[in-house]
């Protein structure tokens, strides 16, 4: 909580978080049950954090982090933060989902959907070789070997090689997992972020395909459905006319109109689409 009142253009007035620092001797003398309570806590927030608000804390590290009382996680100095628009973040959300559920095949295509890409980019090629290396991962048995974030960070490296490039938001955010999965590891030396992550990712899911999820996004698509709405008479109009032309004047060639055909059918189907997709749009999927 910031307090306005005592805040100015020099001076920042913060609420005071009464804790400990995860690493400190006193976080040493906790329970089992509060560190995996609190590796519970912290894998909640991060996930929120990262896949479903889409703002986070891009500077985290053992000292921004803080154990409150009732096995709460606080975060302070919030300095430098990320953000992650919404688009990038269904396709990462969809990567981390693949990654922890064990479809490789669906974490390499998001990923590969959110790189950078030129006319040297070798997607097919990045997509096997992430796959391979997801493999790899499940079957590691040390800390190094089953670091998820790791995992990202060498996803990430690897775009580079089939040239393929990512944003330095994506960057924060692995810093984001990495440190979590430190402070985790720290609390417990058995710790395996793809087994606490499962049940918030599947939550994080279920929570996307709810009606509201669902009706809050066709809201936000209404423009553009509007829109394609009004655009319709006109492209099937289109389309009908080139088919009209076509057919009424015979070509000196016979397959000298085959382009202006196709082309025709084309802006009729694609109007038909475009028709269905509105309807479906206002009265809801089936």
């Amino acid at each position: 909580q910031i307090y306005r009142k005592f805040t100015g253009d020099r001076v920042l007035c913060e609420e005071f978080l009464e804790g400990v620092a995860p690493d400190s001797d006193l976080a040493s003398t906790l329970s089992e049950s509060e560190r995996q309570q609190l590796i519970d806590v912290g894998a909640s927030a991060i996930i929120r954090m990262l896949y479903e608000d889409g703002f986070f804390h891009a500077d985290l590290h053992p000292g921004n982090m803080m154990v409150l009382p009732g096995m709460k996680i606080g975060f302070i100095d919030l300095g430098m933060v990320g953000r992650i628009e919404s688009d990038v973040r269904h396709h990462l959300f969809s990567t981390y989902y693949g990654m922890v559920m064990g479809n490789f095949d669906q974490a390499a295509r998001h990923l590969a959907e959110v790189a950078q890409k030129d006319e040297r980019s070798d997607v097919p090629g990045f997509r096997r070789a992430m796959r391979e290396l997801c493999r790899r991962w499940r079957r590691g048995s040390k800390f190094e070997q089953k670091s998820l974030a790791l995992l990202m960070l060498e996803s990430l490296q690897l775009g580079a090689r089939y040239h393929m490039y990512y944003p330095v938001d994506m960057v924060l955010m692995v810093k984001a997992l990495i440190t979590y999965e430190g402070v985790g590891y720290m609390m417990d030396p058995k710790f395996d972020v793809a087994e606490v992550s499962e049940r918030h990712v599947y939550r994080l899911f279920r929570t996307q395909l709810s009606p509201a999820s669902l009706i809050q996004q066709g809201l936000r698509a209404a423009p553009d459905m509007v829109d394609a709405f009004v655009r319709m008479p006109q492209l099937v109009t289109e389309g009908l006319r080139i088919l009209e032309q076509q057919t009424q004047t015979p070509p000196e060639k016979p397959l000298a109109g085959l382009r202006g055909t196709i082309f025709g059918g084309f802006a009729l189907v694609s109007g038909a689409i475009l028709g269905l997709l509105t309807v479906r749009g206002r009265y809801g999927a089936y």
